[in-house]
């Protein structure tokens, strides 16, 4: 039995006539530039627990609000985002609940020479937010914590050389018993050379600690060399090769090599669009094995007449649980368009295919999923 809702079309109504009625593009309270935000989407879901036989379909509401504010100093930045997004299901109603974001970032220049930047991100959700989300990770409906801290320290030692610096820290925490939170530190540190302003190569070493609770320890130590060549002012070419010395939970030790290569093309602030192949053996937050992979992804963002936006993602993996014998090959497309109703709305519609075929029976699935909704922002 399908329970009653309430009805969308009462929440769109709503939310154009708050943004028709706006005059401003945005607050300012003081050098704070603040936009708040509030979306409507139903979506048409045709596995919503991820998982092979007796799917359960079911078409949701997603009803969501948001807040970003920017600070922009003289040599200072600082931008926050959250949103708080609550999804209704039509039918499953237990699967009803609500996920929560909030990402900080800050620059600062200390001179023209030194400068920091940190970020943190942090998301409860119970549905992985892209392919690479996706892929290697335990199939199934279920809710997990990600925090992602990270901090960079930059400094030109020359016209020509720079050194870099970063630290990393990530918390992965989920709602099922046989799965064990993941925590990852590492520290890295490296030298940029610009050959010329189109040529630029970096030598960086890596420590990365990635503990499991319960659980054991993996430590990888990573050295690499990798350069950057622009082929026009807006076409360039990135590439890293190196080598990965693994110390794999106490059981085994690998050294294997990992590669890198990608192009970029931002013709414009309303084009862009990526190829990127990758190749490496990681300890990652799901298991605590070597997960041996190589992917696939593409990207293309395109505005068209103003007012008409395209967004188009692809992704292939194909990645191996080296202990464990359990090998996934995951891909899937996203499409998106958007449509600009007037200066405050936007009309959205998408739709987004994900399979995952594994020699492990429960870890494979096949979802499509269709999004149709309008989005604000004042």
């Amino acid at each position: 039995m399908v329970k009653t809702r309430f009805p969308i079309t009462v929440v769109l109504c709503a939310l154009a006539i708050m943004l028709s009625a706006r005059q401003a593009e945005a607050f300012h309270i003081g050098n704070v530039h603040v936009v708040v935000g509030a979306s409507a989407k139903e979506a048409y879901d045709d596995n919503i627990t991820y998982v092979k036989d007796e799917t359960k379909r079911d078409f949701i509401m997603n009803a969501t609000l948001s807040l970003a504010a920017d600070y922009e100093g003289k040599t200072m930045s600082i931008s926050l985002s959250t949103y708080i997004t609550q999804q209704l299901f039509a039918r499953y109603t237990k699967y009803n609940n609500t996920s929560e974001s909030l990402n900080f970032s800050l620059k600062k220049e200390f001179s023209w020479y030194d400068r920091i930047g940190m970020n943190n991100y942090f998301i409860h959700a119970y549905e992985p937010g892209s392919f690479d989300d996706a892929f290697g990770m335990v199939s199934g409906r279920y809710s997990y914590y990600k925090n992602r801290f990270y901090f960079n320290y930059d400094k030109e030692l020359t016209k020509q050389l720079a050194f870099a610096a970063n630290y990393e820290n990530d918390l992965d925490i989920f709602s099922r018993d046989d799965l064990a939170n993941s925590y990852l530190n590492s520290l890295g540190g490296g030298f940029n050379y610009s050959v010329t302003s189109k040529t630029i190569l970096s030598a960086l070493y890596g420590f990365a600690a990635r503990s499991f609770d319960p659980g054991k320890s993996a430590f990888t130590n990573t050295g690499t060399f990798g350069a950057r060549q622009y082929l026009t002012e807006q076409l360039y070419l990135d590439g890293k090769v190196g080598v990965d010395y693994i110390n794999s939970f106490g059981s085994k030790t690998y050294v294997k090599p990992l590669f890198f290569v990608s192009i970029t093309d931002e013709m414009d602030k309303n084009m862009t669009s990526s190829l990127a192949f990758k190749k490496q053996f990681n300890a990652n937050a799901y298991e605590q094995d070597v997960f041996d992979y190589w992917e696939f992804s593409g990207r293309f963002n395109r505005q068209f007449l103003k007012r008409f936006g395209l967004n188009l993602t692809g992704f292939y993996g194909n990645g191996k649980y080296v202990n464990q014998d359990i090998t996934d090959n995951l891909y899937g497309g996203y499409a998106g368009l958007a449509y600009e109703l007037n200066e405050y709305l936007k009309a959205t519609l998408g739709y987004s295919y994900a399979q995952t075929d594994s020699n492990t029976a429960s870890r494979d699935y096949k979802k499509n999923t269709v999004t149709a909704g309008i989005t604000g922002e004042f």
